[in-house]
């Protein structure tokens, strides 16, 4: 495990807890936390894997958008080949899909994860 975030009321308890935490993993676990710990406030925001977190709302990161988007077009041109079927490129369509649920994504959803039409034009359809 890499990451970890975790609340607290204030400052304060978040370094106690996170003394806490030091100190079990090091006794219990034989494992020893990476330097760069920040406390930092909610209000701030975080990114954390591949989301942007902020207090109420919780977005997709660029690098997520473009990753996925690069994802989906990889699929369309492998299907445009012919080497996959419909039916593996509506399965590529919801692993894209279900990675991006816990972001408020839908209006990116509509716009990126649908299928393109241009394939059809270039008469693959």
């Amino acid at each position: 495990m890499d990451d970890i975030v975790w609340w607290c009321q204030d400052k304060l308890s978040a370094k106690q807890v996170f003394n806490e935490l030091s100190d079990y993993l090091a006794e219990v676990c034989k494992l020893h936390l990476k330097p760069n710990v920040i406390i930092n406030r909610s209000a701030l925001g975080l990114t954390y894997c591949g989301f942007r977190i902020s207090p109420g709302i919780i977005r997709l990161t660029k690098r997520k958008q473009r990753r996925y988007q690069l994802l989906r077009e990889r699929s369309e041109s492998m299907w445009a080949q012919g080497l996959t079927s419909e039916r593996e490129l509506q399965t590529y369509y919801d692993a894209i899909f279900a990675g991006t649920l816990p972001a408020q994504s839908q209006a990116w959803r509509k716009q990126n994860l649908q299928f393109h039409p241009t394939v059809y034009e270039n008469g693959f359809g």
